[in-house]
C-alpha cells in the first residue's frame, strides 16, 4: 500500500514537472503573441497597487525571459526529483517536501485571485504530510525491515 503512494506522488511531480516545462517552453515559442498582452496586464497590476513608481516597466522585458526559462528548470527539476522518489532516494523525499512547500505557498498567495488554488493548498498539505510520515521516512531511509517487524507492526 506504501508503494501505491509513493507512485501518486511521483507521478504528481511527473504531471507538475510536464505542465511547467510545456508552460515554459509555450511562453517562449509564443513571445510574439503574448508579449505585448502581458504587458498591458503587468501595467494594470502595477496601477491597481499603486506600485507604477516602485517597479519599472522595462524590468517586465528581462523578467519575462527570466521567468520562462526558470518555469523550464522548475519543471526539470519535479522530474528529476519524481524519477528519485520512485526509486526511493531519501535526497528526492526531502527536496519534493521543500518543493511541496513552495508550491503551498504560491497556492496560499493566489487563492485571492483564483479560488481554484485551494486544490492545490490541499494537495501539497496532503503529499507533505504523506512525506512527512514515520514509515514513508523509514521507507526512503534504505533500512530493510525484519519479517516480525512487518507481521506485528513494530521493532523488536
Amino acid at each position: 500500500m506504501q508503494r501505491l503512494g509513493i507512485l501518486f506522488v511521483a507521478v504528481f511531480l511527473i504531471l507538475e514537472g510536464f505542465a511547467n516545462v510545456l508552460l515554459g517552453a509555450g511562453m517562449i515559442l509564443a513571445k510574439e503573441n503574448f508579449y505585448e498582452l502581458m504587458k498591458e496586464e503587468f501595467k494594470k497590476a502595477l496601477k491597481d497597487l499603486n506600485a507604477t513608481h516602485l517597479i519599472a516597466e522595462e524590468i517586465f522585458d528581462t523578467a519575462y525571459d527570466v521567468i520562462s526559462f526558470a518555469t523550464i528548470l522548475i519543471g526539470a527539476l519535479y522530474l528529476i526529483i519524481a524519477l528519485a522518489i520512485i526509486a526511493l532516494k531519501s535526497w528526492a523525499r526531502v527536496l519534493a517536501i521543500i518543493l511541496l512547500v513552495f508550491q503551498l505557498a504560491y497556492s496560499l498567495a493566489t487563492v485571492h485571485v483564483d479560488p481554484t488554488s485551494i486544490l492545490g493548498v490541499a494537495i501539497s498539505v496532503a503529499l507533505i504530510w504523506y512525506l512527512s510520515r514515520k514509515d514513508v521516512r523509514e521507507m526512503f531511509s534504505g533500512k530493510k525491515t525484519t519479517i516480525e517487524e512487518r507481521i506485528l507492526g513494530r521493532k523488536i
